[in-house]
């Protein structure tokens, strides 16, 4: 075969088509794979980034509210009868029914959690001798006390 201008022409620039096509193939097209998988973990790390700052801005939210509702929050756990030392709490029963004249006899039961409650319940079980007027007045010193407390059962007797 005789190789003439033209096809010296013709074979040059096929030879450059496949030069350039193997040029893309294998460094252009991987670069830009590699530009393409950065921006995607660039944009990753961006969300992340902005989680992280609104979630340091919720802890600064919070910071500043606990500092300015500090008493309001003492107050709250101070509703709570103490499980470990409910003494407080049987004190201000005891008092109240020795001023309203009653004889109280109180019975603490365990702490229970109850499934989907967040804090222990105490139980406690009060036998209350005395007129039943009295006993309502302290049935409502009770609610309206300082403590976080519900009236679960009542049962009442004559004697």
């Amino acid at each position: 075969m005789i190789i003439t201008p033209k096809n010296k022409i013709i074979i040059t620039i096929i030879g450059f088509a496949l030069i350039a096509g193997m040029v893309s193939i294998f460094l252009i097209y991987p670069i830009f794979n590699s530009i393409a998988e950065s921006s995607a973990e660039i944009e990753l790390r961006a969300d992340d980034l902005a989680r992280l700052n609104q979630e340091a801005e919720n802890i600064r939210e919070f910071q500043s509210f606990s500092k300015e509702n500090r008493q309001d929050i003492d107050k709250i756990g101070e509703a709570f009868v103490d499980p470990e030392n409910p003494l407080e709490f049987i004190e201000f029963i005891e008092s109240q029914a020795d001023l309203l004249g009653l004889v109280v006899k109180i019975t603490p039961n365990e702490a229970v959690k109850k499934e989907g409650e967040v804090f222990p319940s105490m139980v406690f079980n009060l036998s209350v001798i005395g007129k039943f007027s009295n006993f309502m007045v302290l049935l409502k010193k009770m609610e309206s006390s300082g403590f976080l407390i519900s009236t679960t059962g009542l049962n009442i007797k004559r004697i």
